[in-house]
């Protein structure tokens, strides 16, 4: 890169200027010491000064002066623009850099994501996935409580139902039982009172019987009674009374005899049948019972059973609706999180396409640059030419003027 200096450029104008002076004089000692330095000092500094001399004026110091200006604040302002461009071609690099960082670290979060900071998440995860397996659990052994329940109430119904149908049946056998035992009562009062009927006749025919016997021995004793009967000889009356009266008596006696034991065989049965009939009433009624007992039992079981189950299915439907909520809010935050995500990939999309834009702009840049780092070498060649020539033609100049003098 080729710059000019204040410091030159300004004893380049001074010695121009002395040499112009001492050309109007026509001392040829003030030529050579003015002249002739001189305008070796402008062929060093600048081409354009060194041409107009050897040229004899074909155009003005102040014209040659100007150009040199006009270079100097060409290469100013080349040299203020390739700063500023190397400052934006810094911070592009510095910019490309952090890009490429992030867009290096973007890639390894995509290509890992477990890593992108799940570390809370997996143990909020692990406790929620704990908490739904200790819920599932639950609701298992819930559900088999349940199950136990309905079976327990279906067979205590089966049981209730049994136990309904054997009670009415021995309701029913009580019931018989009963009538059985009304028409035993009501046969024996009859057999009683046939008993008494039959008693008190036999009591009335003893006593007409004596009252007869009597009236007749009376009678028999008072009167005498003389019967001639042209018959056979007979026996003694009293004699067939006595016989007639035993004869009577014997009969009665059997009668009286077959009666008692009729009686007392017919009381007997009765009471076998009365107290069978009262030993299955007793039994009846412990039977009876015993099955309400088993009946109140049975209904306080069902009614336990009934609010147990009434509690279970209240707490599972809770359970329910607790985790359904849990599980709502799990979800609520799960659809935050996809939409933070979405927004993260929106915002890396966004960056990439920047990035894109400032690989584009470093790149037009970069070429830009190029342009100019050649067309500074191209200029860097041409002046170092023009020093050759200038250099060869003063030369030329110093020795026609050594020959001159």
């Amino acid at each position: 890169m080729t710059s000019f200096s204040s410091s030159s450029f300004t004893s380049s104008v001074g010695s121009c200027s002395r040499m112009s002076v001492s050309g109007g004089g026509g001392h040829r000692s003030g030529m050579y010491g003015g002249s002739g330095v001189s305008g070796v000092h402008i062929s060093r500094a600048s081409n354009s000064s060194s041409v107009g001399v050897q040229a004899g004026g074909s155009f003005s110091l102040t014209e040659a002066v100007c150009v040199d200006e006009n270079k100097k604040t060409a290469m100013q302002t080349l040299n203020s623009r390739l700063a500023s461009y190397l400052d934006k071609v810094g911070a592009l690099e510095m910019t490309n850099t952090d890009l490429e960082m992030k867009i290096i670290q973007f890639q390894e979060e995509k290509d890992t994501p477990k890593a992108h900071n799940s570390a809370g998440f997996k143990a909020v995860i692990n406790t929620v996935q704990e908490q739904i397996c200790d819920s599932t659990r639950m609701n298992g052994g819930l559900y088999l409580a349940i199950d136990n329940a309905k079976l327990a109430a279906d067979d205590f119904k089966v049981r209730y139902e049994s136990e309904l149908a054997m009670r009415q049946c021995v309701d029913a056998d009580i019931a018989g039982l009963r009538r059985v035992r009304d028409e035993l009562t009501i046969v024996g009062c009859n057999l009683e009172m046939t008993v008494e009927a039959l008693k008190e006749d036999l009591v009335h025919f003893k006593k007409d019987h004596k009252k007869d016997l009597k009236a007749r021995r009376d009678q028999v004793g008072n009167q005498t009674v003389e019967v001639e009967v042209d018959a056979a000889p007979q026996g003694d009356l009293v004699n067939v009374m006595a016989r007639i009266r035993a004869d009577y008596e014997g009969v009665a006696a059997k009668n009286r005899l077959e009666l008692e034991g009729w009686f007392k065989d017919k009381s007997e049965e009765i009471q076998k049948a009365v107290a069978g009939s009262t030993e299955d009433l007793q039994s009846s009624g412990s039977e009876v019972t015993e099955v309400k007992r088993k009946e109140q039992s049975l209904e306080i079981e069902l009614q336990a059973e009934l609010s147990l189950k009434a509690s279970l299915t209240g707490t599972l439907a809770d359970t329910q609706n607790h985790y359904t909520n849990r599980l709502s809010s799990y979800q609520m935050q799960v659809t935050s999180k996809e939409g933070h995500l979405g927004q993260i990939r929106s915002d890396l999309e966004h960056q990439g396409q920047e990035y894109r834009i400032l690989l584009d702009i470093k790149t037009r840049l970069e070429m830009e640059i190029g342009e100019y780092r050649r067309l500074l070498d191209g200029e860097a060649s041409s002046v170092s030419s023009t020093s050759t020539m200038s250099k060869a033609e003063d030369t030329t100049l110093l020795d026609s003027e050594v020959t001159s003098r």
